[in-house]
Parts: structure tokens; C-alpha cells; sequence
């Protein structure tokens, strides 16, 4: 790909002047808002022109109209998401008004056949108020305020939800809550929220606050609804390889609206986890006297509330949210009772079982929403809103380590949002403008440890040896433009628009910035065998502009055929450390040497001009529905699109931190042993060991490289699809489909001077002198997936009382390399690197259900069933290591994945003040042990089987069953 040098500054100041010089003039952005289309007849089927057609929003007040075209054709774009009332004027004719639900992201067809005193509607299907969307070559999902007010869940994340989707897997992970999809990683989603996007570049999780976090990204009493787009999504969605989900929040209303809830849980309402009740009775077949473990104090209190009403009557409105997450749970520190050493004195005098005890491990999280809307004018919308979360979350210590060693997980992120709509003529204009502060914070919970002491399989005391720091701030700017009946060959909705995008990336990583000394009780308890320092500049900080842009043509062939046709292009100024220069120091030392491809590293060598931008981004996407019989029951539906993402910021950032930045490992003995420093106890300090590094002694430990290829592309997916739907039965629709994926350019990094016995990387003394063997990257990675999904909905509504949606997914994915690192072929070019299997599982279902019973009950249901955790066989016969491992990777499959999660509630009226809901929610009701991770090993050193081959980690189990009491009110 042909890439061409630009100045950061010049290019984003040249795209801002014609971006907005080009969007001045007044003209949906369909992440936020729906759309009904569609075409007016009389009563012979003739097209009627000059119909006004007005969409009316029953809670707010706000009026969007459109006049039919010669041909009939109307649109109604950017209708935010709601109830509408529908009404038609026409000279001739009177008709009562009809009321339809528009979700976000939907596209209706909506053909209206006028009549003396009627309307009706025809090309969709209507259950109470709700609208079945069949016409659309995207494969998407809504989930709805009824199923986020209505279906269980432990946590109240959203996120959980997004699994109703095929293919889309949620993390099971309480402290890595993560959505991925198509076999690529959590990394490449991107999720808007009222048209901002939440897109974490510096970390995994995929969006702000879910890297290694406990807490959820957005209260969901403020989330009105949202949508999850599988694949096949449109030109107007950017930096997303797998999935989309895009969500909006609640509006005031012309009403005064209340609604709160509170949910609590405790031990009592909790079984032992069942990996920890599987231990237990696995140690007392062979001891019988092996007492169980009790379960560890536990606490949980989940409260909200918001309020929304009028500010003015029909113009102004405001709206506001809260919800906490209150825990306490507990952390048992204890000395195994067999240790011989468990009442040793250590090198600071003390004892291991002076650490034992019980500690609180106490997590907090606020999340909260304030938001105004006004209608200056009848064609005008102006929506400003906040969002924040901020959290702790006290962890890290337990079993062996000591509560000294504890660290606080600190999350903190603002966001602000401004939007407005403008519809003049048969144009509409979307803007919006947001500005975020994300912050990622672990730091140590006891800063008055100087250093850090690991007792192996004893105690691990003293201070927490990492803290780290992460800041993004975006500046977002987007304007979406709508034009719609344009007539050429049927009936066009053009849609254009673009963003620019203005980060600020700021770090602080003090890797080891604490000593920490590992001893060998069997070997000395005054004597350590390592110790493991981080010293250097732990600051790091760069700016970016994000840039793109977009056409979607959503062309109405005929009463039978759509087409969506889209082509999108993004690029960034500094995706790739562009201006970074390579110190001379490793230009010298591997000005000489070649990779394992043959190449020579001076390739990856930069004067801080050799990363040009990549501006060869561009994005074709082509979709279509056909409508076999014109009225929205039988639908084909296909498409193929390409999808740019990027790297998260962590995985390029080493080339540089590693260098200023520099973790040494020193190895000590007592006495003079080969590669070993000879102990002293000066170095029981960091200047102790700063004194190791001043000397330059060879023994000692040395810098890491990392090297990044100067040509690397950012990763990207081919997408495709082929789908049937059919509505059978009152708003029930059935589904069927293939999908496919292709990742490309995935980035990992891999040792470029394996070490000959095991494989890994040296760190030093392979190579000795300034720097360690040299880590580098390759974007030769790849993933294919293919999935064959069949689905079942059927809306939930007051009318008919009953909802439920089925989804089953039979899946298979491979990748070539890593998401990250790529150790497991150390001696190979990248290029030639086998495909293998991926991770997920080959079948899913996941169900769920909601019911009206008698006597103001509702109970809903969410059950889920898959076909196994996927690992790998290793055969380490003879040694260990990539060098001499034989790898099946993700060959085998664990235990199916089985839960089923249920909820009771009984409405109590309250006369003239609403309604008060007590609810009852059992979490995992059969109490199955689901595990995450089994014994790989099938052999191990020695040659001898592994007889626990493929059993499972019981530290890797999801929880037990766990039940949740509560109230919820509403006063409307």
C-alpha cells in the first residue's frame, strides 16, 4: 500500500477547513437516531403526492414532518428514538392518527394507503407499538428498555445484555467485563453512546474503564435502549473491525417521571463457589480431616434513581441519573499450615504467620447522567448532556499474598455531549460535539513500603511493586448530513458526513518501580535468589488528530429491493509512533544483524520521517434486502463490507518505554556461581542496586528493545453475509444467516533472538552490552471466522404481555499468531506461521424471556448454553518452552457452559403516585460450575502422562448461585 508524508498540523488544519466550510450548509446520524420511509397511495394503489406526513414524539412534544414525493416516496430521518404518533394531511382525505416505536438504529418501511376516514399501513408489521424491522441489510440487534428494566442480572452492566446478539460473547470474568466478536479481540469494537464514541485507545477492553475492571461503563437507569450491529453496519460507523454497539440515553418528558431501585446481597444469599466447594471435596478424599473453606464475608448494595420532567412545556426538558455500586467482600491471607518455614523469621525480623488475618477488600463506583433538551423550533433539536464514573476497587492480595502488597484500581472518566439537529427542506444536519477525560489508575494501597519480599510458596509482604497511569482525552467532532428524495431509479436517502477527532494520550508506568526480592525457603531466608527493579522516566505522553469521512447511499430500487451502498475512509496523524527516532545506541548494536525472515533490523530503523500516515483506509460497503412479496414478511438480505480499526497505544508504546524505562533482573547467590552476583546486603536497597547498574558488571541486567516495522498497516476485517428473515405470527420473526470475517494486520510481537534451548527471549545475557535480544513486531497476523446463526424474536408489549428472543450460533474461527505477544514460534518467519484454532466456542445458545403473569407479576428468564471453554494440548515431554513444545492449540473443549438466570417481580399500585415493584432474582439457579481455564500439560518433564490432563483450575470458576432481593418504584 502506497502511503504518502504529511504534516500532521497542516493535513488536520486543511481537513477542518473544508470539513466544515463543506457542512455549513443546512441539511441523520443514524448511531442516534431511526428513520421511517416509505411511500403514500390512494385507495386504487396510485402514488399521492403533497401528503403531509408528521411524526409527532408523545413524550417530549417534538414534531418532525416530511411531503410526498411525486412517486409517493417520504422519509422521516433522525427521529430520536420513541413513541410517535403518525398522522397524514391530504386534501380529500381524514385519517386517524396511527402510533409506531422507533428504536435507535432502525430503518422502517412504512407504506400508508389512504382511504375516506382511514389510513392503512402496509410493508410492516406492528405488535401493539412496536415495529418489526425486516427491510435492512444489517445484522443488528435491539435490545430494549423493557429488557434492560426486565432481565436478570448480578451487576446491572449492559454490556451483559449485548450477548443476546449472535455471535457476540461477553466476558464471564467479573473483573475483565469485555464483549468480542467475529474471532477478534475485545480491542476492536466501538461503542457511541448519544452519538460519542467510547472508544479506549490506550488500553484493552475496547471502550473507557474495561481493562481488568470491576465496575460497569454507564449507569443503566440513564440507557433508554441500544444496538448491537453484528456485522454489515454502515459507512457512517468508524473504527470498529468486529461490532458496534450504540446506545441512547433517557429524555425529560412533558411529564414529571421518577424512577429508582434498590438491590442488595449478602452472604447469606450466596452458595460457596463451586470451584471452591470442588476443591474442598477433592482434598478430603485424601484427608479426611481437611477442613473446607467457609464462605468469605460478602456484601453487595446497588441503588439509582432518576428524574426527568418539563423545563417548558413542548420546548424544554431535563432529565438526570445516579447509580452506586457498594461492595464489601473479604480476603483470607494465609501461610500454608505444612510450610516448614511458616514460622521462620524473615529478612525484616517478622514472621510469615504475622500476615495471616482477614482484610476488607472494598470496591465503590458512581456512575451518574444530567441531561438538557430543547426544541427551539419546530424543525430544531438541541440535546446537552454529561456522563461520569468513578471508582475504586481495594484488591490484589490474598491466599499468599499479604494485604501489604495490596493495590486500589482507580477509574475516572467525564464526558460531555452536545447535539443538534436542523431539518430544512429535504435536508437534514446532525452535529456533534463531545469532549472526554478517561483515567486508568492501580496504585499502590500502602505507600509507606519501600520495597517488596516474595517468600516461594511462603508469603509475599511489603509494598505493591507497579503503579500505573493512563490518561485519554478526546476532543470529537461530527457533523452527519441526510438528503432525502432524491429520485433517480427509484428513491435515494445520500448520506454524508464526517469527524475529527483530537487526543491526548498521557502514561505513567512504574513497572517494578518498588524492589521486590524473591528468596527460596529451602535455600535461604536472608539470602534472595532475584530481585526484579524498574528505574527510569515512567512518563510518557502523545497527541493524535483521528480523521474520517463518508457517503451511504440507501437506494429504494422498488417496492422489493434495497440497496446500501457506502464507502468510508479514515486516518490518524500518529497511529504508529510516527515521529518516533531510534537512539544510535541500538542502531549500533544491530546494525549488522537480520531477522528471522532474513530482513535486516536496520529496516525497522527510524529518523522520525519513516511512518508516513496511512491514508489508504478506504472502506467500500454494500449491502442489500429483498422483500419477496413487498409487505416485509420474507426478506433476503446480504452484504460485504471492509472495517479499519487501530492498535491500542499499550501494545506500540514499548519501543520507546522500554528504553527510558528499563526493568532489571538482577540473580544473586551466596556465593560466587556463574552469571550470579555474589550477595551483599547493601543490596537490600535501591541504591544497593543502582550500584549493580553503575558497574556495568556483565552478570547484570540490560535494557529491553523492541523494534516496530516501519511499514506497519493498521488491522482491518472483511466482512460478508448472506441472511433470510420471515415474519411468521403476530410479530414474531425468524431468522437464518452465514457470517464470515477475514482480520488482517493483526500486531503482535515475538522474540527476534530466541534463546537456543527454550525459546524465549534472554533478556540480556544472550547478546550482552547495552541492550537484551531484541522484541519484534509483525502485522502479519490473521483470523478467519465463519458462523451460521439462527434467531427468533418476538417483541415484548403491554398488549400482548409476552416477549422472547433465541439465538443459536455454530462458529468457526482460527488465527494465525497472537492478539499481543507470539511466542509459540519463536524460530519461524512470521509470514510462514501455520493458521491454528481460535479460542471460542463451536455452538452457543443463548435464550431469554419476559412474561406478564396475573396479579401485576412479571417473570423473565435468561438462559444460556455452550459447548465448552476451548484449550490447548501441550506435550512437554521433553523440555519446555516454544523451542521444544508441541502445541494443539485450542484442540480440546471443557465442560459445557450452562446457566439459567430468573427474576420475579410484584407491581403494587400506588394510588396516584405510580408503582412500587418488589423483585426477586436467583443468579445461576442450578448452581453449575462453569470454569474458564483446565490443566494444558498432556505431558510434562520427565515423560510421564499428566493424569490431571484437562481437568479444570478451580480458581477459574464462575460464581454459584446467589440470589438478589429488591424494590423498584416508578412514578409517572
Amino acid at each position: 500500500m502506497t502511503r504518502q508524508k504529511w504534516s500532521s498540523s497542516a493535513f488536520a488544519g486543511l481537513l477542518l477547513t473544508l470539513l466544515f466550510a463543506f457542512f455549513a450548509i443546512d441539511a441523520s446520524a443514524q448511531t442516534v437516531t431511526g428513520t421511517i420511509r416509505g411511500r403514500v397511495m390512494d385507495e386504487s394503489g396510485a402514488p399521492v403526492a403533497s401528503a403531509t406526513i408528521t411524526a409527532r414524539n408523545m413524550a417530549s412534544g417534538g414534531a418532525r414532518s416530511a411531503i410526498s414525493s411525486a412517486d409517493g416516496m417520504y422519509v422521516l430521518a433522525g427521529l430520536q428514538p420513541g413513541t410517535y404518533e403518525i398522522n397524514v394531511s391530504m386534501i380529500g382525505y381524514a385519517a386517524d392518527p396511527q402510533t409506531v416505536r422507533v428504536l435507535i438504529g432502525q430503518s422502517l418501511n412504512m407504506d400508508m394507503r389512504l382511504q375516506p376516514q382511514a389510513i392503512a399501513i402496509q410493508g410492516i408489521n406492528v405488535v401493539g407499538t412496536r415495529a418489526v424491522e425486516t427491510r435492512t441489510s444489517e445484522i443488528a440487534t435491539n435490545v430494549t428498555e423493557e429488557q434492560l428494566e426486565s432481565l436478570p442480572q448480578s451487576d446491572r452492566n449492559f454490556l451483559n445484555l449485548a450477548g443476546l446478539a449472535p455471535g457476540l460473547s461477553v466476558s464471564r470474568d467479573e473483573q475483565n467485563r469485555t464483549v468480542t466478536a467475529g474471532g477478534l479481540p475485545s480491542t476492536k469494537i466501538n461503542v457511541f453512546v448519544d452519538g460519542a464514541s467510547f472508544k479506549n485507545d490506550m488500553l484493552e477492553g475496547g471502550l473507557h474503564g474495561q481493562d481488568a475492571a470491576r465496575g460497569n461503563p454507564f449507569p443503566q437507569i440513564a440507557l433508554q435502549e441500544f444496538r448491537v450491529l453484528t456485522q454489515n453496519f454502515k459507512a457512517e460507523y468508524q473504527r470498529a473491525a468486529s461490532a458496534v454497539i450504540t446506545a441512547t440515553t433517557k429524555s425529560g418528558s412533558n411529564r414529571f417521571k421518577a424512577e429508582g431501585f434498590i438491590i442488595g446481597q449478602n452472604k447469606g444469599l450466596t452458595e460457596l463457589n463451586p470451584g471452591l466447594q470442588a476443591e474442598c471435596d477433592e482434598r478430603q478424599q485424601t484427608d479426611p480431616n481437611f477442613t473446607c473453606a467457609v464462605k468469605p464475608e460478602f456484601e453487595k448494595l446497588q441503588l439509582g434513581i432518576s428524574v426527568g420532567g418539563p423545563i417548558v412545556q413542548d420546548k424544554a426538558h431535563y432529565f438526570f441519573a445516579y447509580e452506586g455500586n457498594y461492595q464489601n467482600r473479604q480476603a483470607l491471607v494465609d501461610v500454608p499450615a505444612n510450610s516448614p518455614f511458616a514460622n521462620a523469621t524473615l529478612v525484616n525480623g517478622s514472621q510469615p504467620t504475622d500476615y495471616e488475618g482477614t482484610f476488607d477488600q472494598p470496591f465503590r463506583s458512581s456512575l451518574g447522567v444530567a441531561k438538557i433538551s430543547f426544541i427551539p423550533a419546530a424543525n430544531q433539536t438541541l440535546d446537552l448532556s454529561w456522563n461520569g464514573r468513578f471508582e475504586t476497587d481495594k484488591r490484589g492480595f490474598g491466599g499468599t499474598t499479604s494485604f501489604e502488597s495490596a493495590e486500589n484500581v482507580a477509574i475516572r472518566y467525564n464526558v460531555l455531549t452536545l447535539q443538534h439537529s436542523l431539518t430544512r427542506g429535504d435536508w437534514l444536519n446532525q452535529v456533534n460535539i463531545s469532549g472526554q477525560r478517561s483515567t486508568w489508575n492501580p496504585t499502590a494501597v500502602n505507600e509507606d513500603q519501600t520495597v517488596g519480599f516474595n517468600y516461594e510458596n511462603l508469603i509475599r509482604i511489603g509494598a505493591r511493586d507497579t503503579e500505573q497511569d493512563f490518561t485519554q482525552d478526546r476532543i470529537s467532532l461530527r457533523d452527519d448530513i441526510t438528503r432525502y428524495n432524491v429520485q433517480w431509479n427509484g428513491d435515494h436517502v445520500i448520506k454524508l458526513g464526517g469527524n475529527v477527532d483530537f487526543l491526548k494520550y498521557k502514561v505513567a508506568k512504574r513497572f517494578n518501580g518498588v524492589p521486590l526480592y524473591t528468596f527460596n525457603p529451602s535455600v535461604s531466608l536472608t539470602v534472595p535468589i532475584r530481585a526484579v527493579w524498574g528505574v527510569g522516566d515512567p512518563g510518557m505522553d502523545e497527541s493524535n488528530v483521528q480523521f474520517g469521512a463518508y457517503i451511504q447511499d440507501d437506494w429504494q430500487v422498488s417496492d422489493k429491493l434495497l440497496l446500501n451502498l457506502g464507502i468510508r475512509w479514515d486516518a490518524e496523524t500518529n497511529q504508529f509512533n510516527n515521529e518516533w527516532v531510534t537512539p544510535d545506541s541500538i542502531r549500533t548494536k544491530f546494525a549488522g544483524l537480520v531477522d528471522p525472515a532474513g530482513r535486516p533490523y536496520s529496516e525497522r530503523f527510524t529518523d522520525g520521517d519513516d511512518r508516513p500516515m496511512f491514508l489508504g483506509a478506504f472502506q467500500p460497503r454494500v449491502g442489500f434486502a429483498y422483500d419477496f412479496s413487498a409487505n416485509g414478511r420474507t426478506v433476503l438480505h446480504g452484504g460485504y463490507g471492509l472495517y479499519y480499526d487501530r492498535e491500542v497505544w499499550n501494545h506500540l508504546l514499548d519501543e520507546r518505554f522500554r528504553l527510558q524505562w528499563a526493568v532489571r533482573t538482577f540473580q544473586f547467590a551466596a556465593a560466587g556461581e556463574p552469571d550470579k552476583i555474589p550477595w551483599n546486603s547493601s543490596y537490600l536497597t535501591e541504591s544497593g542496586l543502582q550500584s549493580i547498574i553503575n558497574s556495568a558488571d556483565p552478570r547484570g541486567p540490560t535494557a529491553e528493545v523492541f523494534l516496530l516495522e516501519n511499514d506497519t498497516e493498521p488491522p482491518h476485517s472483511h466482512q460478508f453475509s448472506l441472511g433470510l428473515r420471515q415474519v411468521v405470527g403476530p410479530g414474531i420473526t425468524l431468522g437464518a444467516q452465514y457470517r464470515g470475517v477475514r482480520g488482517r494486520n493483526i500486531l503482535s510481537w515475538y522474540c527476534g533472538m530466541p534463546h537456543p534451548v527454550h525459546g524465549y527471549c534472554e533478556g540480556g545475557r544472550q547478546t550482552a552490552g547495552l541492550t537484551s535480544d531484541p522484541v519484534l513486531s509483525t502485522d502479519e497476523g490473521e483470523t478467519r471466522y465463519d458462523a451460521f446463526d439462527l434467531t427468533a424474536e418476538k417483541p415484548f408489549t403491554n398488549e400482548t404481555r409476552w416477549g422472547m428472543t433465541f439465538t443459536y450460533t455454530n462458529q468457526v474461527s482460527e488465527q494465525k499468531g497472537d492478539f499481543f505477544f507470539t511466542i509459540d514460534h519463536p524460530n519461524v518467519d512470521p509470514a510462514s506461521w501455520p493458521m491454528r484454532n481460535g479460542s471460542g466456542e463451536r455452538h452457543r445458545v443463548t435464550a431469554s424471556a419476559i412474561v406478564g403473569l396475573p396479579w401485576d407479576f412479571r417473570l423473565s428468564g435468561l438462559g444460556q448454553w455452550n459447548s465448552g471453554f476451548r484449550f490447548s494440548r501441550r506435550d512437554e515431554t521433553a523440555g519446555w518452552g516454544p523451542a521444544r513444545v508441541d502445541v494443539d492449540f485450542f484442540s480440546e473443549e471443557g465442560e459445557d457452559f450452562k446457566q439459567l438466570d430468573l427474576r420475579l417481580e410484584k407491581g403494587i399500585a400506588v394510588p396516584g403516585q405510580g408503582k412500587v415493584g418488589v423483585l426477586l432474582e436467583v443468579i445461576n439457579v442450578f448452581n453449575t460450575a462453569n470454569y474458564r481455564g483446565y490443566d494444558e500439560l498432556s505431558n510434562f518433564d520427565g515423560g510421564g502422562a499428566n493424569a490431571h490432563f484437562g481437568q479444570p483450575w478451580f480458581g477459574t470458576a464462575d460464581q454459584g448461585r446467589r440470589l438478589q432481593l429488591g424494590l423498584n418504584f416508578n412514578m409517572d
